[in-house]
């Protein structure tokens, strides 16, 4: 019996201390909560490549982005300005997930997009096509209206209505994307002549190769501007 009292002994203090270093419940499960804070940058939270990816607070809380908005952060907040940021804290350390951060002295605001369906409608967009934009290959993927929103659609939505997005011709849109600082950019996921007949995109994918026979050559480009 006292042989064994040691190694009874040590066990117990080895599961105590397994049970005090191990996490309850919540610390390991724990919650994105949301945060709204003030402070002052002190700088811009720069990437290896020196890429803009978020602010730096004085008090060294990090407001992050995504990096297809770090153009309209750079134009909208400098380095010693007041700015409110809205967002998720960070599981671990001083850290924002933003989805919003404003100027506090001019009032300018980036800001996510929320996306279509997901308890908003979205971005829109109603007005005259002012000119077509292009992909790389120069084929064109999308229009600008005469207020300087863009409109981007897949190629091959663009190839089976390109009498609607001709200049003049009247166009609404609803999606996902951009509106701050920079301008309004929209990834069309409805697109027609007004809202009542705009089709989705989905819808318009597959029936782009109709313009076109099915059967005929691929070299039937451009639908015909009959109805």
């Amino acid at each position: 019996m006292h042989l064994l009292q040691p190694v009874l002994i040590s066990a117990a203090l080895v599961t105590g201390v397994a049970s005090a270093a191990a996490p309850g419940p919540h610390s390991a499960m724990r919650t994105h909560e949301a945060a709204s804070v003030q402070g002052r940058v002190v700088a811009y939270s720069l990437t290896s490549r020196g890429d803009v990816d978020g602010l730096i607070l004085e008090d060294g809380l990090e407001a992050h982005i995504p990096p297809h908005l770090s153009a309209a952060l750079v134009f909208t907040v400098r380095p010693g300005d007041a700015v409110t940021v809205r967002g998720t804290k960070g599981r671990n350390g001083p850290v924002i997930d933003a989805s919003s951060i404003t100027n506090d002295k001019t009032g300018q605001s980036v800001q996510r997009a929320t996306p279509a369906g997901q308890g908003d409608t979205g971005i829109q967009a109603e007005g005259k096509v002012k000119l077509q934009l292009h992909d790389p290959r120069g084929d064109v993927n999308g229009v600008m209206l005469e207020d300087g929103t863009q409109i981007h659609i897949p190629q091959s939505v663009a190839q089976g209505m390109s009498s609607a997005l001709a200049p003049g011709q009247k166009l609404y849109a609803e999606g996902t994307g951009y509106s701050g600082p920079l301008g309004k950019s929209i990834a069309a996921r409805e697109i027609g002549p007004d809202k009542a007949s705009a089709a989705t995109v989905d819808t318009m994918t597959a029936a782009a190769p109709q313009h076109p026979p099915r059967h005929g050559k691929k070299g039937a480009e451009t639908p015909s501007s009959d109805p």
